[in-house]
C-alpha cells in the first residue's frame, strides 16, 4: 500500500511540472528561449514576394526606420502578418542587409 501512495505521488508530481511547463509557454505564444533572426524572418514571410531587391529600390540604404515604413505598408496593405517585435527584427536586418 506504501509503495502504491509513493507511486502516486510521484505521478501526480510528474504531471504538475509538465502542466506549468506548458502553460509558461502559452502565455508568451513563442518557445521559450527563442530569438528573433530578421534573416529568417524575412525568409518565410518576404522572399516569396520579394526575392530579390528590385521590388524595393526605393528603401536601399536606408536606414532601419525607413525600412520600417514599408515594411508597415506591407501589414496594412495586408501582404503579411508580423508582430511589432517581429517588423522591429526584420527592418533592422533589411537595412544592414541592403546598404547598398
Amino acid at each position: 500500500m506504501q509503495k502504491f501512495i509513493i507511486f502516486l505521488i510521484s505521478i501526480i508530481l510528474l504531471l504538475s511540472a509538465f502542466i506549468s511547463g506548458c502553460s509558461q509557454s502559452e502565455q508568451t505564444g513563442q518557445p521559450q528561449n527563442t530569438q528573433l533572426n530578421g534573416g529568417d524572418i524575412f525568409k518565410s514571410k518576404c522572399a516569396t514576394c520579394h526575392s530579390d531587391k528590385s521590388k524595393f529600390e526605393e528603401y536601399l540604404g536606408q536606414d532601419a526606420d525607413a525600412w520600417k515604413k514599408g515594411v508597415q505598408k506591407m501589414i496594412e496593405s495586408g501582404f503579411v502578418k508580423l508582430t511589432e517585435e517581429e517588423k522591429n527584427t526584420v527592418s533592422e536586418y533589411l537595412a544592414s542587409e541592403y546598404k547598398e
